[in-house]
This record gives structure tokens, C-alpha cells and sequence, in this order.
């Protein structure tokens, strides 16, 4: 949960991570997406996605991680998109109505978008929380 000045708080009644972790704040997201591989299949899990490297330019040499494109659930219950794109949820209010910044990828890269509504399902990834560390 967060509040429109970005100052993060940790919702636990409805908080999908557990105690210790919690969503990627948007600076997270934007600095992972710095750097990624093509669209490529997972030689280990099969699943279609993307290899994020952050702030190192991507090989398969350097610390990274891989996110499978999941796609998403709509409000009414329909999904779309399994293996064709990947949003994933961050902390961060978008500045609209009922908008949230979150990640997006596919097959034309990857950026972080403030157009995703919070009805709607996409993605969690929960990332641990690092003594010190200033959400901002």
C-alpha cells in the first residue's frame, strides 16, 4: 500500500508478501529494467519471459533474473496474454484514477507503464527488504 507522496506502507490484512518482503517500489522495477535479454523461452522451466540484469549490461555472465510472462486477469475473470507479455505489480500510486505503475514486458521490450488498474491481476514478485534500505 503506499500514499500519494510515495511514502510506503506495509498493508498486512491484504499484503500478498510475507513478513520481511514486500512489493518492488517502482525505482526497483525501473532500475531492473535497465538492462534485459530478447523475449526467450526458459531453457529450465519452459516458460516465455524475460532475463533482467539492472544496471550490469545483460549476458549470461553477469547476476540476473528471469520473469515469466504470466500475462493477466481481468476484473471479470477473463485472462490473456500467458506467454505473450508480463505486468508486474509495484508499490507506486500512477497518478490517475485508480492507476498504479507496474512493469511491463514482451516481445517489443520492457518499461514501467502507470497505466494498470488495481482490479485487475497481474503478477506479484516479492522482494526481500534490506535493513536500511529508504523506500522512497
Amino acid at each position: 500500500n503506499f500514499t500519494d507522496d510515495g511514502t510506503v506502507f506495509k498493508n498486512k490484512d491484504n499484503d500478498p508478501c510475507p513478513e520481511g518482503w514486500r512489493l518492488p517500489e517502482l525505482l526497483d522495477f525501473k532500475a531492473l529494467a535497465e538492462n534485459h535479454s530478447e523475449f526467450v523461452e526458459n531453457p529450465e522451466s519452459g516458460q516465455k519471459g524475460m532475463w533482467f540484469s539492472g544496471p550490469e549490461p545483460y549476458s549470461v555472465n553477469v547476476p540476473r533474473i528471469f520473469l515469466p510472462a504470466a500475462g493477466i486477469r481481468f476484473h471479470a475473470g477473463a485472462s490473456a496474454g500467458r506467454e505473450a507479455y508480463g505486468k508486474y505489480w509495484t508499490l507506486r500510486h500512477g497518478g490517475g484514477e485508480g492507476m498504479v505503475w507496474h512493469l511491463d514486458f514482451s516481445p517489443n521490450g520492457a518499461e514501467t507503464l502507470p497505466m494498470a488498474y488495481p482490479h485487475e491481476a497481474y503478477t506479484v514478485r516479492c522482494v526481500k527488504d534490506i535493513e536500511g534500505q529508504k523506500m522512497l
